[in-house]
Parts: C-alpha cells; sequence; structure tokens
C-alpha cells in the first residue's frame, strides 16, 4: 500500500514538473514574442519620429520662405503706391 502510494506521489510530482516545465517554457516564448513587438514598435516610433523632424523642419523653411516673400510683396506693393502718390 505505501508503494502504491508512493508511485502515485512520484506520478504527480513527474506530471507537475512536466506542466511547470511546459508553462515557464510558454512564458519564455511568449517573453521573447513580447520583446520582439516591443522592439518594433520602438524602431517604428523612431522612424516616424525622424519622419516628423524632418517634415517639421521642412515645414518651418517653407513657411520662412513664404513670410520674407510675402514682406518683400509689401515693400514692392508700397513703393509702387509712393511712386503712385508722387505722380
Amino acid at each position: 500500500m505505501k508503494k502504491l502510494f508512493e508511485e502515485q506521489m512520484a506520478a504527480l510530482k513527474r506530471n507537475y514538473e512536466r506542466d511547470y516545465n511546459e508553462m515557464a517554457t510558454s512564458f519564455a516564448n511568449e517573453h521573447e514574442e513580447m520583446q520582439a513587438l516591443l522592439s518594433g514598435a520602438i524602431n517604428e516610433s523612431n522612424e516616424l519620429k525622424d519622419k516628423y523632424v524632418e517634415l517639421d523642419m521642412k515645414f518651418k523653411q517653407y513657411y520662412l520662405r513664404s513670410d520674407h516673400h510675402i514682406k518683400e510683396q509689401a515693400n514692392e506693393l508700397n513703393q509702387v503706391k509712393k511712386e503712385l502718390e508722387t505722380m
């Protein structure tokens, strides 16, 4: 009777250890997958940030050139108005 109980306990322990090892392996695999997803998301975020910085810089340059052009046009228009007034 004692031997039967010990065999049952040994079988339960083996099953428990097998289940535990499978769970640990599953968690390790899931951790690797999540790490890969996180790395991909970080890389994508960095790429988007770089694109944003580049577009923002281009927009600021465009704005400065446009503003300069508008001021030049306004100055020319004022000069023409002054010339017309003096005539």
